[in-house]
């Protein structure tokens, strides 16, 4: 943990330690930025950057800056941002940078023209085909693994030698906080998911696998194709969902499939206890209902599997009134979650967004 502000830490290293590690002659530097609480520290960094590497350009990426270019490239934070997936048009603006390609030919890019005006490219046609020959597995190699592993600082909990894996992206659903809402799901196929748990295993003794899909189970055959393929391959792994899985599209069989091979954990969303502001305000989704995420909650206890819960708080749309009340139906039930609770924040280009707080022990 290292100092931030006064009873504020981040994890891992000083903003002056990352910018030691900057080699003098590098052509660009990337920051990635996934929350907006983040922001604060990435703008940090990126003006301790620019002291000490001031004609070096900066590039942002992450949901934050995607949805609030206008005040990054504002704030100076960035020189460029890259919008939504950011494999094709950072490899462009590489080119771009090369002088190989005007920057009006680089896709979802953010920036500031020669007349001090922000301008927008025309969006990038989104990646279809993930699996490793179109997209490779990430760079873990580049990465201090050991670092990451060691630590234990994991999106849930851990217990073994872990790492974090994403097998799809978007979300069909209309969630108003979230930043992919409505977005096409795309996903890789079984045999390259684990693939990539079989390359972890082999290279780093990975054990303990997070999937950090935004809907991991909303595809029922390629769900139970992946799990198939692990037991198929006696893998003897454990892995959990910490992003969140859809409760109304799985069932009793897709979670006895997902505990044979090895999942220890699941969350589910609720988001609120009233369904007037889960239905009206969040928009779930008409498939949604307390007494189903319960019944999945219940199963997947059942199972052996432990369960965690999401809870959105601080709606500013929602009758003060109604909060007390709201808590009072899911806290009857049995058994004890871990739940964590996380505060809205209205920001432009989102409906709604949400981010982290704190995290605690309820009993359902």
């Amino acid at each position: 943990m290292s100092p931030f502000r006064p009873e504020i830490f981040l994890r891992g290293k000083t903003i002056a330690d990352i910018v030691d590690e900057i080699d003098a002659d590098t052509d660009l530097i990337g920051i990635s930025n996934l929350f907006s609480f983040g922001y604060p520290a990435v703008r940090e960094l990126s003006d301790a950057i620019r002291k000490k590497h001031p004609q070096t350009p900066i590039v942002l990426g992450g949901a934050h800056p995607t949805h609030m270019y206008q005040e990054v490239l504002n704030d100076h934070a960035g020189d460029y941002v890259i919008r939504s997936e950011g494999e094709i048009p950072l490899v462009d603006l590489c080119r771009h940078l090369a002088g190989e390609i005007p920057i009006e030919e680089v896709p979802s890019l953010a920036y500031r023209g020669g007349d001090g005006a922000i301008r927008v490219t025309e969006n990038s046609r989104r990646i279809r085909e993930l699996d490793n020959d179109n997209v490779p597995f990430p760079a873990r190699h580049l990465l201090p693994m050991e670092n990451y592993i060691s630590s234990h600082e994991a999106h849930g909990p851990t217990s073994k030698r872990w790492t974090s894996m994403i097998t799809s992206r978007g979300c069909p659903y209309g969630c108003t906080f979230c930043n992919i809402r409505r977005t096409k799901w795309v996903g890789r196929t079984a045999n390259d998911v684990v693939d990539e748990i079989e390359h972890c295993m082999k290279e780093w003794g990975v054990k303990e696998f997070h999937f950090e899909d935004d809907n991991m189970t909303i595809r029922r055959d390629r769900l139970m194709a992946i799990c198939n393929e692990i037991i198929a391959r006696d893998l003897n792994i454990t892995w959990q969902t910490p992003n969140g899985i859809r409760a109304s599209v799985t069932d009793k069989e897709m979670l006895t499939k997902m505990r044979d091979s090895g999942c220890v954990h699941i969350t589910l969303a609720p988001e609120s206890g009233s369904e007037r502001v889960v239905q009206e305000l969040i928009q779930k989704g008409r498939d949604f209902s307390h007494d189903q995420l319960l019944e999945v909650g219940r199963m997947a206890r059942k199972l052996g599997m432990k369960v965690a819960a999401y809870f959105v708080i601080g709606k500013t749309w929602k009758r003060r009134s109604s909060t007390p009340r709201n808590w009072r139906r899911p806290m009857s039930m049995k058994p004890v979650f871990p739940c964590s609770f996380r505060c809205l924040e209205h920001q432009s280009g989102m409906r709604r967004s949400r981010l982290s707080a704190s995290r605690t022990i309820l009993t359902f």
